[in-house]
């Protein structure tokens, strides 16, 4: 067990007063301590960092600096220390501290040097202050930390490159990716391979978006394009896939890339779906054999109109767009004033039946007119239907007229049939008159005549 010595007070030497002029010198605190572990001078910078008044700390214990969790473990060290003196520079030992007067501690770094002073040992303490570095390092860490956490945290696949494409970070989305389409799990590690050798390999095998992809890469990492994106197929054997590439550059030195993959399959499909509908819509509203006119709801105006309204009335595409409809000319029977266009955003619905439209020639046409309205991406929008029914109205008029012939025709009828019938009426009433007559003269005997000889009697003969 080593020898304990009692700390005694010791004058300082007169001689050590030639380093105070030195220590002065230094920006960092700077102790001078004796064998006995007591501080024989110190510096302005070290007062002003371990808060102590030079008269209340010159002559006292080293240990009262010592936090004292560790004040037992460092007189041992003082004790050694002088035994066998050692230099001990900057950085040597870590996670040091030391103790203010208001007893708070902050993080430290001390260097050593052993100085001989009138045959006697002393102790040179240089003090580094690193709670700023410190701070910058729990910073850092927790940067770190957070940093780590989100890329985990992220759905999408992320890898990070370096400058010159080798992959130095992934995350779990990444990985749980390549594990999907056959990577090994076990032994599985993209850290360390060059990302644009691999798109390389596929460009060779005529990927057109390996070629895109790859060249993409590489205006972020030299600094061409400020990021760099795309949309590619990425399919298994039993489903499609697609996914969306963003690259972005890090920022500082030495430079590199983030580089992000989602997988965008239902959102494509979804797009490509409504696409699609687009297409076929439009393709209907440029076939359709009636005229559309497509209005904002809200303020009336002509957003679309398709051929068949074009070559119905004769007016160019540019006479239509961008008009209210109540400004349009062969329309202004119909809205005279906004009020019929209120009641439509009102109902939502207007039909009007063989309207009259005058042509860009004067012509006049009868027309079905039917208006909805509806919304598009929320936003609510009017479809004006507007059918040609000239051939129905003048079908409807020859059906009205022929209607007319024919009752004229039957009435016509009806009234000879009727003369005839009333004339059968009195040849038929003469006729039984005139048998009635004959069958009463009939049954009735004739007046006897003066001239005329009375009717003779047979009378029977009897019998013989």
């Amino acid at each position: 067990m080593p020898l304990e010595l009692e700390p005694q007070p010791q004058r300082v030497p007169r001689s050590l007063l030639d380093y105070q002029e030195f220590l002065e010198l230094l920006p960092d605190g700077a102790l001078i301590v004796d064998s006995f572990g007591n501080i024989c001078t110190i510096n302005s910078s070290a007062v002003e960092l371990l808060r102590y008044p030079k008269n209340e700390i010159v002559g006292k214990s080293i240990e009262q600096l010592i936090p004292k969790p560790i004040q037992s473990i460092h007189k041992d060290f003082v004790k050694n220390f002088f035994i066998s003196p050692t230099r001990r520079p900057h950085g040597k030992v870590i996670n040091l501290a030391c103790r203010r007067s208001d007893q708070t501690t902050f993080p430290c770094d001390i260097s050593l040097s052993s100085i001989r002073v009138d045959e006697k040992n002393f102790a040179l303490a240089i003090v580094y202050d690193l709670t700023t570095l410190t701070n910058s390092n729990n910073a850092l860490e927790a940067s770190e930390i957070l940093s780590q956490t989100v890329l985990r945290s992220l759905s999408s696949e992320i890898v990070v490159l370096s400058s010159t494409g080798m992959i130095i970070a992934i995350n779990d989305a990444y990985r749980a990716f390549a594990v999907a389409n056959g990577a090994n799990e076990a032994t599985y590690n993209a850290v360390g391979t060059n990302y644009l050798e691999v798109v390389k390999k596929a460009a060779l095998e005529d990927n057109p978006f390996a070629k895109q992809a790859m060249d993409g890469i590489k205006s972020v990492l030299d600094g061409s394009v400020a990021q760099f994106e795309i949309t590619y197929p990425c399919s298994s054997p039993t489903q499609e896939r697609w996914f969306h590439m963003l690259v972005t550059p890090t920022k500082g030195s030495p430079g590199g890339a983030v580089m992000s993959h989602t997988n965008i399959t239902s959102t494509h499909l979804a797009e490509d779906s409504i696409r699609t509908s687009e297409t076929r819509y439009r393709r209907l509203f440029e076939t359709a054999k009636d005229g559309i006119l497509i209005l904002d709801a809200e303020t009336g105006v002509v957003a679309d109109v398709n051929p068949f309204m074009i070559d119905l009335l004769g007016y160019p595409k540019e006479y239509f767009l961008d008009k209210k409809v109540w400004e349009l000319g062969f329309l202004k029977d119909l809205a005279t004033s906004e009020i019929r266009f209120e009641e439509l955003q009102l109902r939502e619905y207007i039909r009007y039946e063989d309207l009259p439209l005058k042509t860009s020639a004067g012509v006049l046409v009868a027309v079905e007119f039917v208006s909805n309205v509806y919304k598009v991406n929320g936003r609510k929008v009017i479809q004006c239907n507007i059918r040609n029914v000239t051939e129905r109205v003048r079908a409807q008029k020859a059906l009205v007229q022929l209607n007319s012939d024919l009752e004229q025709r039957v009435e016509d009828r009806t009234h000879s049939l009727k003369k005839a019938k009333e004339e059968a009426d009195r040849a038929n009433l003469s006729k039984s008159e005139f048998l009635s007559r004959m069958s009463h003269e009939l049954r009735t005997p004739l007046d006897r005549s003066p001239d005329v000889d009375p009717p003779r009697v047979l009378v029977p003969l009897p019998p013989f």
